[in-house]
């Protein structure tokens, strides 16, 4: 998985000028699994809970004043099943994506995002020895969603601050897992040009 995001990360900056516009961000996430979908996937396990907690670290770059190219890195979420073997999924993801902005209000803009995951899907299944059997897998899907951005001060300063809020869906589609998990994230960014 690190490698999709060092390959993401060094096509980005071969692609494009270091003079023009980066932005940094952590977002924080609240995420939701889809829980009968999940139940086909896993042999009709029962999920404790389909909520967690999960955050993210992205770098975005201004191709047009109204379209930013965006890499994220995180963690989604890790999930419990109610079963006796007591299976774990632990989700981790690198998401590239476009973002389109459209200005609403001062300051404030509507944020449409389109995109890829590429999700490491890792399973720990304890055995009855009392052993634990780990399984990794990558997976893809894809990333729609819709958000609001927020610049709390304004001006024409080489450097910003965003406040962003936004909901995010990933569907995955990969032979027997078939699920969809919901983002709701929050997030900080430092808008910096060169």
């Amino acid at each position: 998985m690190l490698r999709w995001g060092l390959f993401f990360v060094l096509l980005a900056g071969s692609a494009v000028s270091w003079s023009q516009p980066w932005s940094v961000g952590l977002d924080v996430a609240v995420t939701q699994l889809d829980d009968a979908g999940y139940a086909r996937a896993v042999s009709s396990a029962k999920l404790d809970s389909d909520h967690d907690n999960g955050g993210q670290f992205s770098l975005g770059y201004q191709l047009r004043p109204w379209l930013q190219a965006e890499l994220s890195l995180g963690r989604l979420g890790r999930y419990d099943t109610q079963t006796s073997s007591g299976l774990r999924m632990d989700i981790k993801t690198v998401d590239t994506a476009a973002v389109w902005s459209l200005p609403v209000a001062a300051r404030q803009q509507l944020l449409l995002t389109t995109g890829l995951a590429v999700m490491r899907y890792e399973q720990v299944l304890r055995s009855v020895s009392g052993g634990r059997i780990r399984s990794s897998d990558d997976v893809y899907s894809p990333l729609l969603g819709i958000g609001w951005r927020y610049f709390p001060a304004s001006g024409h300063n080489k450097a910003s601050i965003s406040l962003s809020l936004d909901y995010r869906e990933l569907d995955v589609e990969s032979g027997s897992r078939n699920f969809s998990m919901g983002l709701t994230r929050a997030g900080l960014a430092y808008h910096y040009f060169f």
